[in-house]
């Protein structure tokens, strides 16, 4: 399912719920925010991944994302 179709299934809904559809709103809205934001920084890592020399450790890995994920 995707977030249009979330988004319909809400409408269908507001205006007996108006109170719960906003908050799901909002909520979907960042979802697919943050999940547009993680396919672009997928996309461009892998579209620049061979400019990196060596792979990483895990650790390294571990420690990038522990970094940028706060």
């Amino acid at each position: 399912m995707d977030f249009n179709e979330l988004r319909h299934k809400l409408k269908l809904k507001e205006d007996k719920y108006p109170n719960i559809t906003n908050v799901w709103k909002q909520y979907i809205d960042l979802k697919e925010k943050n999940h547009n934001k993680f396919v672009n920084n997928f996309n461009n890592m892998m579209d620049n991944i061979d400019n990196i020399s060596n792979d990483m450790t895990k650790e390294n890995i571990i420690f990038l994302f522990l970094l940028f994920s706060s």
